[in-house]
């Protein structure tokens, strides 16, 4: 692997970032000690520490300058395809465990997924077919969010409960967090309309929230148990006391 040279900042930023990931993933790893025997934020957790270790390693590969090449335009990061390409199938058996998903609609993300960053991939490099390129990508990536929010969210809702309650919010925080990678790539890496230093800063930003944020926020919530919000009924006496 060849070590190529990155700006002092951005050398900050991916240092910075492998920080947050190590040390989410030495909290994870403690907090499954106290874990509150909820098996499907166990299940979860697990994978979410097998992420932050992943990510972690690639942000550091890259702070060190290796998983990078150069070409007429700039630095491309390819190692941070690596990363994905691990990581969002793990971030996806995470929302299939929440969901009490089939088998089958797993593999389906998944493979939906791996070719919406092979197609990635493809624009990153090509100069020619870089359009084209990623809009297959975009298709493929609202395949992926058609199926979360439809097949997925439809078995979730008829496991009720927790799984209910912790996969609406782990999908649609997942959601809100996953958009903000193709605006970073159509401005950054197709048009080159920002600098390599908001594009370093914005995927780790991106990759900080949806690998460590999220995680944490279900271990918190896993703490006092999952619950779905209600309003307790008045009773008739109560409702005519004056």
């Amino acid at each position: 692997m060849v070590e190529v040279e990155v700006s002092a900042l951005n050398q900050a930023v991916l240092s910075l970032t492998c920080s947050f990931f190590v040390l989410s993933f030495i909290s994870l790893f403690m907090m499954s000690y106290v874990q509150k025997g909820n098996p499907i934020t166990t299940n979860f957790n697990k994978i979410a520490l097998l992420v932050t270790a992943t990510a972690g390693t690639v942000y550091f590969c890259m702070a060190m300058g290796f998983g990078i090449t150069k070409d007429a335009a700039g630095h491309v990061y390819w190692i941070r395809y690596v990363d994905w390409m691990f990581t969002t199938p793990l971030m996806l058996i995470e929302l299939g465990i929440l969901a009490g998903a089939q088998p089958t609609q797993t593999i389906t993300l998944i493979v939906l997924d791996e070719l919406m960053l092979a197609f990635g991939v493809g624009s990153s490099f090509s100069v020619e077919g870089r359009w084209p390129f990623f809009m297959v990508g975009l298709l493929l990536y609202s395949a992926v969010f058609f199926k979360l929010f439809t097949s997925l969210q439809n078995q979730a809702m008829s496991q009720g409960g927790d799984r209910k309650v912790l996969y609406t919010f782990v999908a649609n925080r997942t959601a809100e967090i996953w958009c903000m990678y193709p605006v970073m790539f159509a401005l950054c890496e197709c048009t080159k309309t920002f600098p390599e230093e908001i594009e370093v800063a914005g995927y780790a930003i991106a990759d900080t929230f949806a690998k460590c944020g999220i995680p944490m926020m279900v271990w918190v919530s896993s703490l006092g148990g999952a619950k779905e919000p209600r309003v307790e009924p008045i009773l008739e006496e109560e409702a005519a006391t004056p």
